[in-house]
Formats: C-alpha cells, sequence, structure tokens
C-alpha cells in the first residue's frame, strides 16, 4: 500500500516540475491548467495519505493546510491571468490618458449620439460640453432623483466629447 501511494506522489509530482526541468530528459508533458489542478490534488493527497499511513498526523495536517493554500493562491493567480484587462493594464509603459492609446468601450457612443445626449449640436466648444454636463447632471444625477443610468450616459457622452475636443477623457 505504502509503495503504491509513493509511485502515485513521484508520477503526479513529476507532472508538476516546471518545463525546464522535464524538458532535460526529453518528457514534454501536456501542461493544461485543468490538468495541473488535477496533478496539484493527486500529489498532495497521496503525500498526506503516506503521512497517515506512517502515523504522522501533524505532517499530514500541516500538509492539508498546505496544500489548501496553493490550490487557492493557484485559482487566485489563474483569475488575474484570465482577465484581459488587468493584464493589458499591467503592461509597462501604457498611458490611460494617452490620446493615441485611449479608446472608447466597445459599444460606446458616436461622437453625433454625445451631442445629442448633451443637448448641443455638433461642432459645440468644449466650454459648451462642460456648461451642458453641469446643468443636466445637476437635474439627471441619482442624487438628485435621476438614475444610474441617465448620469453614466451623460457621463459618458462628455468623456467621449471632451476627448474629441481636448485629447483627455475625464473632468
Amino acid at each position: 500500500m505504502l509503495a503504491i501511494l509513493i509511485i502515485i506522489a513521484a508520477i503526479s509530482g513529476v507532472f508538476l516540475l516546471p518545463p525546464r526541468y522535464t524538458d532535460r530528459f526529453g518528457l514534454k508533458l501536456p501542461r493544461p491548467r485543468k490538468t495541473k489542478r488535477l496533478y496539484q490534488g493527486v500529489f498532495f493527497f497521496s503525500l498526506i495519505a503516506i503521512a497517515l499511513y506512517l502515523k504522522i498526523i501533524p505532517f499530514a495536517l500541516i500538509l492539508g493546510v498546505i496544500a489548501i493554500g496553493v490550490m487557492v493562491m493557484e485559482r487566485i493567480r489563474e483569475a488575474l491571468l484570465d482577465n484581459e484587462d488587468l493584464r493589458e493594464d499591467a503592461r509597462p509603459g501604457k498611458s490611460s490618458n494617452s490620446r493615441a492609446e485611449w479608446r472608447p468601450r466597445s459599444g460606446a457612443m458616436e461622437i453625433s449620439e454625445a451631442y445629442s445626449v448633451l443637448g448641443l449640436k455638433e461642432g459645440a466648444s468644449l466650454e459648451e460640453v462642460d456648461n451642458a454636463y453641469k446643468r443636466l447632471i445637476g437635474q439627471l444625477h441619482p442624487d438628485r432623483g435621476g438614475t444610474d443610468y441617465l448620469a453614466a450616459k451623460l457621463n459618458e457622452a462628455r468623456d467621449v466629447l471632451r476627448h474629441q475636443l481636448k485629447g483627455s477623457p475625464g473632468k
């Protein structure tokens, strides 16, 4: 029984080694994330089973806590890597206010729609945009009886037009 557990731990442990170690021996192992989690679980489970078999209860408990911690940290890491926005924003030298880099959100309003939302004619100045925004947000802000949707539309219209006229979104 002990020998089987040791073999299982060794085999699952090999799949957890970084490629730089396994490639030296010509082992080209598949490394999808889901199978990595499976191998982690099998590896830690077999180590805990070995410790319990040898009646080393404190060691088994410590391994259990470590296993849970490693798996939780791996899930957090995967969630962060899967978030495309975080990966894009983490690029060195990326400036969110750069005119060349700024892009409206997908489905963002067109410039003509932004003028319409603020009740302006196309070609209005930056000062007119700011005045119209202040007047409308004063009436339609959620704290004054408006809705979040209307306030968001006003904010988006202001940002689109400010970017168009001035070169940077925001207030």
